[in-house]
């Protein structure tokens, strides 16, 4: 099982701190992955949020690569429609020779109102922009013929792309949501990272590749204590906002949705063993059977979870405590799924 970590840079907006000191926990916790045998390490992208989310993983990440050495690092996601795929790709292929070859490529569409307003990009082609730059992307990177791009969105003429990553062939994921998005995924021969997988395995068949030979990891937010009490105390106002940021910002047609569709702590207890959990708090034994129940209730194929270990505002000395725990007496026993 692959057993990773994922994150946001970003403060909580109600007891906000150093942007420089929050980039720092965020690597340092990243430092902690390696130590303690996660496999791997994935920054994602916003913009224009009031958590300040960062906008710049990429910039993250090779920091992350200087201090490290073994632990996998991967965007999760890079949301292509906001970016030019040359410049992406070339990125991608320094972000791999900065890590000696550890790069992971995550994409995804964007989901964010404010991004795609800002950017002038109608979210309906969102979609078919992403895949489209993902096609470019790898291809920059596995030729080095001159070749030209003339595609729906992107015209580029005599790319000529001499700067080579590591990896003969760097591992592409895709974010996807939706049983469509993810089957796509699954056409195009690309890993996974999603809550789940529907479709995603019957993509992979019908596009002609080999399901044993990828991976799809699922996403949750993990905090472990000594106690239960203790795990809530330390990520209770916490988790309740990464759980709400998504189901509370504006959808992509820039309507709000209804304030009463928040969840509250009892909400997320309610679902802590089903596939649609999204948290996982408590003591060792706890989080290792409810992440078990989420795990065997994910179609087949699933490989392993991207853990947030870090919700937005949480203490240090509380996410050091949290993995420490996790890394002794829950990653042995998920290992073994």
């Amino acid at each position: 099982m692959d057993l990773g970590i994922i994150m946001g840079p970003r403060n909580h907006p109600d007891r906000p701190y150093p942007l420089a000191d929050v980039y720092q926990d965020y690597i340092e916790d990243v430092v902690r992955a390696e130590r303690l045998g996660f496999d791997n390490a994935w920054v994602g992208e916003h913009r224009m949020t009031d958590c300040q989310w960062t906008p710049s993983p990429m910039t993250v990440l090779a920091s992350m690569a200087a201090r490290t050495s073994t632990i996998r690092l991967g965007t999760s996601v890079l949301c292509l429609p906001f970016h030019n795929p040359l410049r992406a790709a070339e990125d991608v292929a320094a972000l791999d020779i900065l890590s000696r070859g550890r790069f992971n490529f995550g994409f995804g569409a964007g989901s964010q109102f404010e991004e795609f307003r800002t950017f002038q990009i109608n979210p309906k082609d969102r979609m078919s922009r992403t895949y489209e730059a993902a096609a470019f992307i790898k291809k920059a990177l596995s030729t080095d013929e001159e070749f030209d791009w003339e595609g729906k969105y992107y015209t580029l003429p005599k790319v000529r792309f001499t700067t080579r990553p590591v990896q003969e062939e760097i591992p592409f994921y895709a974010g996807a949501i939706g049983p469509a998005s993810v089957r796509k995924a699954g056409e195009y021969g690309y890993n996974l990272i999603a809550n789940s997988n529907p479709g995603w395995t019957e993509g992979l068949k019908e596009g002609g590749h080999d399901p044993s030979k990828y991976k799809a990891q699922g996403l949750i937010a993990v905090v472990v204590g000594d106690t239960e009490e203790q795990a809530w105390e330390a990520s209770e106002e916490a988790v309740l906002y990464f759980s709400n940021f998504y189901i509370l910002r504006r959808q992509l047609d820039g309507s709000l949705p209804d304030p009463s569709r928040a969840l509250t702590k009892k909400d997320l207890i309610d679902r802590r063993f089903s596939p649609a959990s999204t948290v996982a708090v408590g003591t060792p034994d706890q989080v290792l059977e409810q992440l078990t129940a989420v795990y065997k209730g994910l179609p087949p194929g699933q490989t392993g979870f991207a853990i947030q270990m870090r919700s937005p505002g949480m203490k240090t000395a509380d996410v050091e405590r949290s993995m420490n725990l996790f890394a002794k007496h829950v990653m042995p026993e998920l290992r073994k799924l």
